[in-house]
């Protein structure tokens, strides 16, 4: 019998739903460097040529089937929440000992999970929740509509399993804002118009299969086309001692120059007009898609200016997490929710200067 010193072996148990690969070779730890593997998507194994970028390279290639091989069709993306939850559900997957190793979506990741702040409030502008009066200084966190979206959120953590989640998040290069997107554990995210530039730089083997969609929206409101519009400033107190000197530098980033340093480098759009509108969409996946957005949107949200956001926003983190949890229910988390940004308010004595 002839005697086989190299060889590559690749497996799949169908009934674990479970990949393996396995290298034997007369130089020392072969295997680091030729098999790959990926966690929803398959091993291989690269002997012949151990060539290091041909594993994720294969690897990408079998990732870019799972949708279809869930039954989704990705040019027919989900519109309402009902749907987003029915794809987060197939996308989902966890291993035979109950670890999950591939998500939907964290509804709560990036711009998901933001506000109320400078990119505004996601769960709120989604929801429609008139959850302050600018003009009367009154709060309404307890909407009805809030506590809706707050169940509805709760749902896809409870799916996943908050410590499976809070798990994968604690693997290196698997965090929030777009970790675990480009190490494709992720399938879905809540993101801002820099997403489709950013992978590029980021992760341009995961952003080569990159689409953009509107964010869904609860089934009351099927059709609707919502946008959050906020920006980032360049700040000069006039009574600095270098505020003269300093000013160029704020003309100098609103200028073609600047503005193609930033593009061409880090993918992000200046809040420049001109130059979003002789912006070429095709220069990122998905880039298309957001510059037409702006004038195909049908509701549009801004920053609520509320002086004590800040305490909200941590207030937020606290009670959604209560209710994925299931340690108080939604309507509980709001009520409370509600009580403390009240009390908040009055001892700060926001409410007094309101005229509240």
């Amino acid at each position: 019998m002839q005697t086989i010193a190299t060889f590559s072996i690749v497996a799949y148990d169908p009934a674990r739903d479970e990949w393996g690969v396995a290298v034997q070779s007369k130089f020392l730890a072969a295997a680091a460097v030729v098999s790959w593997a990926r966690a929803g998507a398959g091993a291989v194994a690269t002997q012949a040529h151990a060539n290091m970028s041909y594993g994720p390279r294969g690897l990408d290639l079998l990732a870019t089937g799972l949708v279809e091989a869930a039954g989704l069709d990705p040019a027919t993306p989900p519109v309402t929440w009902d749907e987003l939850f029915a794809w987060h559900e197939k996308l989902t997957i966890f291993d035979a000992a109950g670890n999950m190793t591939q998500f939907g979506i964290d509804p709560y990741d990036a711009e998901g999970g933001t506000g109320p702040g400078g990119d505004g409030w996601a769960i709120a502008d989604i929801w429609d929740i008139p959850w302050f009066d600018e003009a009367t200084g009154v709060f309404q966190i307890n909407h009805e509509r809030m506590v809706e979206a707050l169940d509805a959120y709760g749902e896809f953590i409870r799916l996943m399993g908050p410590d499976n989640l809070q798990g994968m998040r604690s693997v290196e290069g698997q965090g929030t804002w777009g970790g675990s997107f480009n190490a494709e554990v992720q399938a879905m995210i809540i993101e801002g118009y820099w997403h489709a530039g950013e992978t590029v730089k980021e992760k341009p083997e995961v952003a080569e299969f990159n689409t953009a969609a509107w964010v869904p929206v609860p089934a009351w409101r099927a059709g609707d086309k919502i946008q959050t519009y906020s920006g980032h400033v360049t700040s000069l107190f006039s009574e600095g001692e270098n505020a003269k000197s300093a000013f160029p530098i704020i003309e100098f980033l609103n200028t073609k120059a600047a503005c193609d340093i930033i593009f061409d480098s880090v993918g992000w759009l200046p809040g420049l007009i001109s130059y979003v509108e002789s912006a070429d969409g095709s220069k990122f996946p998905g880039l298309d898609f957001v510059l037409k957005s702006a004038n195909e949107a049908t509701h549009r949200y801004y920053d609520n200016k509320v002086p004590i956001r800040s305490f909200i926003a941590t207030k937020f983190v606290q009670y959604r997490e209560e209710v994925f949890r299931d340690t108080k229910t939604a309507k509980e988390a709001a009520d409370a929710f509600q009580k403390d940004v009240e009390n908040e308010w009055k001892e700060s004595g926001w409410a007094e200067k309101w005229g509240v």
